[in-house]
């Protein structure tokens, strides 16, 4: 099981230090990071992307300090890669210069703070500190999401593989048509809640194999309103993501859905996005009432309602890379 930083590790109390990587290409600065933060914190240091890569394969960090010391320095691709692979590691950016646009990129990037040299030992202590706690409310976040995830999996015997197939095919899905490194990592972390409503339907009516009758459809369709509402009023952005796809994902395109007959723009980007990803699984899923279909009888489905059912652009995005998302179902499609 991977090794996730505890609340006390995170915040550098506790018997065991947060563990914090620094990269630079000038290490110049190692020495004052070390002096800095050496106390309170346990501190590696790698000299390029491909060393602090094997570093964070080999062990879990709770922080790396990313040097970036030109737009296309190779500390702007090791800030993502590490917003995308490691979402465990928060990431603050040590740049060459003071320039908001490095900062505003950095934040793009999924970056949680931003220092710029000649770094002061002040301003890189609270920095670290500050960065450092707001991971660990992310992390507090996603863990909450998937208990309320493992809630939908209680209710629904085909929940726990359709959830984690929905997940990893709207990243792969926001990554394409051009979100941001942090917003897929959300989009991931939130796209199993998008029907953490359904928990309170009947078993009998979510499993009924005969047409449900209007009050039992309009009691399934109601699972977006109590989605909503269960995760709405948190303050976590990840949750809050959670509320507004839970609240969207059955909308249509052309203003058809439910439940509020929202249309293209109107229906935020993400519900957008999960609407296409769950069609896409389910379609290709055997479920109580029919078989599955073929990846060539699901496609021509979701042609069928492009710019109808489902935004043009996420269809589009799913038929250009239609073999990796076939492949993240884990080969269950043939």
């Amino acid at each position: 099981m991977e090794d996730k930083p505890d609340a006390a590790r995170a915040e550098g109390g506790g018997s065991e230090k947060a563990r914090v990587l620094a990269t630079d290409d000038r290490p110049d600065i190692f020495g004052l990071i070390e002096r800095t933060l050496g106390e309170t914190y346990e501190c590696k240091f790698a000299t390029c992307a491909e060393a602090a890569l094997e570093m964070l394969e080999r062990q879990p960090f709770d922080l790396a300090l990313c040097g970036i010391q030109a737009p296309d320095n190779w500390g702007v691709s090791l800030t993502e890669r590490i917003a995308r692979a490691y979402p465990d590691t928060g990431v603050v950016v040590v740049a060459a210069v003071d320039d908001l646009r490095v900062v505003e990129h950095a934040l793009r990037l999924g970056a949680c703070g931003y220092v710029s040299k000649p770094v002061w030992s002040g301003q890189l202590l609270i920095t670290v500190a500050n960065a450092l706690r707001q991971q660990q409310l992310k992390l507090a976040a996603r863990e909450a999401a998937e208990s309320l995830a493992g809630a939908i999996e209680m209710h629904n015997l085909d929940a726990p593989r359709h959830l984690a197939v929905v997940a990893s095919t709207a990243a792969l899905l926001g990554s394409e048509i051009g979100l941001e490194a942090d917003r897929v990592a959300l989009l991931r972390a939130a796209a199993p809640l998008h029907d953490i409503g359904t928990i309170a339907i009947p078993g009998g009516v979510l499993h009924k194999r005969d047409r449900l009758t209007e009050s039992e459809r309009q009691r399934v369709e109601a699972h977006t309103i109590v989605g909503h509402e269960i995760l709405a009023g948190s303050e976590s952005t990840l949750l809050k993501m959670a509320a507004k796809i839970a609240l969207t994902h059955h909308e249509r395109f052309d203003g058809s859905g439910y439940p509020h007959g929202l249309s293209e723009t109107q229906i935020p980007i993400e519900g957008r996005i999960v609407a296409v990803a769950d069609a896409f699984d389910a379609l290709l899923s055997d479920k109580h009432y029919r078989t599955a279909f073929t990846v060539e009888e699901t496609i021509e489905l979701i042609l069928q309602e492009r710019g109808t059912r489902f935004d043009p652009q996420v269809v589009d995005a799913l038929i250009e890379n239609l073999a990796e998302a076939v492949a993240l179902r884990g080969g269950a499609a043939q």
